[in-house]
């Protein structure tokens, strides 16, 4: 989040525990609700793969798709792009150029 420029629109961001291989991206979203208490919408799931995006729907997030084009890098890969819509997503991009379409989608005002 550092390197695309978008850690500061974002209160907290969260992944896998430090050394713990194992904990499966359920878990981050489960104990990521438990311990904040956030609910909803109040959550955002952003992933490039079907279980993270259907976790996210599952919990009433609002879920990000990341299609990305690998070999233009840029753009959307149509064959991801599917796979995210068949899984729910609520938006699907390729990268990170339409930040102001993904803050609006997020719910983020500028101060």
């Amino acid at each position: 989040a550092q390197a695309l420029g978008v850690s500061p629109y974002f209160d907290e961001i969260k992944g896998a525990p430090l050394h713990e291989e194992s904990c499966s991206k359920e878990a981050v979203i489960r104990r990521l609700l438990t311990e904040t208490g956030l609910r909803g919408q109040e959550l955002c799931v952003c992933g490039d793969g079907k279980v993270e995006i259907r976790l996210g729907m599952e919990h009433d997030a609002r879920t990000i798709g990341l299609a990305s084009n690998e070999k233009a890098r840029h753009g959307v890969d149509e064959v991801k792009r599917q796979r995210l819509v068949n899984a729910g997503a609520d938006i699907i991009v390729g990268d990170f150029l339409e930040i102001e379409t993904l803050l609006a989608f997020m719910g983020y005002k500028e101060a």
